[in-house]
């Protein structure tokens, strides 16, 4: 494991400010196409009404299997407290613990998917963890596990890929932690992997503090798949969260009040089916606002969303009616 601000801290400066005004390529999680802010993890402590409703967090990393060169896990302001946290109380006195998991079951084990850890959610073999506090060191800057080898994270035969799992998971305190990861080639450069994509079965995030923001959700639906429940928590009623598929444009979904959860049920047609759906969720900017949010299929089983969307972003399909006068 290596911290490689503490040898290229200004070198990452200038590369992260051109990086997230969209002038190089690369692989951040939460996505540009995502448009969230920042993930967040509260400390085991904090109410649920903060957005967070189990402190534990799980992200999947896919990587192909023909890709020979090393992979490089940064976390952006991994610490509590500073530029970007959550305060809760007059100081912040939190711990957020990070740990990547590969090897058999990281991904295959049932517990790991579930949308409320419980069980051998930490299952597979661990390949690196660090607990972080408040920290100078990494406020506003990184922290990378790595090299490591593909071949270290479980084959998934579906997705033809080596998959490895990243547990973010708040200890003592009641913080929130706002980071977000980066997936690179290069511990140098912030190099995209080609191929490579991150997916989860349920985030906790937060929402840009701008006006009519859009964040996105990108499910692939299967061929199995003949309807959707979507659920959103601590919404706090904010603006709206709609639907738009190849077929649907902006449907309206049931949104969450503060410190509840919100539901709704919707159609997947043979058309929406074995493409990628967008689920959009709207910023009034009036405050910052943490919440979660996943999605079931008609049987209850979880639906993953991925950082860079399966087939590209849908557009929906419009219809134009033409009538002739002879």
């Amino acid at each position: 494991m290596i911290n490689r601000f503490l040898i290229y801290n200004l070198f990452f400066s200038f590369i992260f400010s051109v990086f997230f005004y969209g002038k190089i390529n690369g692989q951040p999680v939460p996505s540009l196409e995502e448009n969230i802010d920042f993930l967040v993890t509260f400390s085991r402590d904090a109410s649920a009404t903060w957005g967070d409703d189990d402190h534990i967090q799980i992200h999947f990393l896919a990587i192909p299997k023909d890709y020979k060169g090393n992979v490089f896990i940064s976390i952006f302001d991994p610490d509590i407290g500073g530029k970007y946290d959550q305060l809760n109380g007059s100081k912040f006195d939190s711990f957020t613990k990070f740990s990547l998991y590969g090897g058999e079951g990281a991904y295959s084990n049932e517990d790991a998917r579930n949308i409320n850890p419980k069980g051998n959610y930490n299952s597979g073999i661990q390949l690196g963890s660090k607990k972080f506090g408040v920290s100078t060191i990494y406020d506003d800057q990184w922290f990378t596990f790595g090299p490591i080898n593909p071949k270290e994270g479980e084959f998934d035969k579906a997705l033809n890929a080596y998959v490895f799992k990243i547990i973010a998971e708040g200890l003592k305190g009641n913080d929130g932690n706002m980071y977000r990861y980066y997936i690179s080639s290069s511990d140098l450069e912030f190099n995209p992997i080609e191929g490579m994509n991150c997916f989860t079965y349920e985030m906790s995030f937060r929402l840009k503090n701008i006006k009519n923001t859009v964040a996105h959700f990108y499910p692939f639906l299967d061929s199995n798949i003949i309807a959707i429940k979507q659920h959103n928590y601590d919404y706090d009623s904010e603006g709206q969260i709609r639907l738009t598929t190849v077929i649907k444009k902006s449907h309206q979904m049931s949104r969450s009040g503060d410190g509840n959860w919100a539901t709704s049920t919707h159609e997947i047609t043979p058309d929406e089916q074995n493409t990628t759906i967008d689920i959009q969720i709207i910023s009034s900017g009036k405050f910052p606002n943490d919440m979660v949010f996943y999605l079931t299929n008609q049987y209850g089983k979880f639906v993953p969303f991925y950082s860079v969307p399966i087939g590209g972003v849908p557009k929906y399909r419009y219809k134009v009616d033409i009538i002739y006068a002879f």
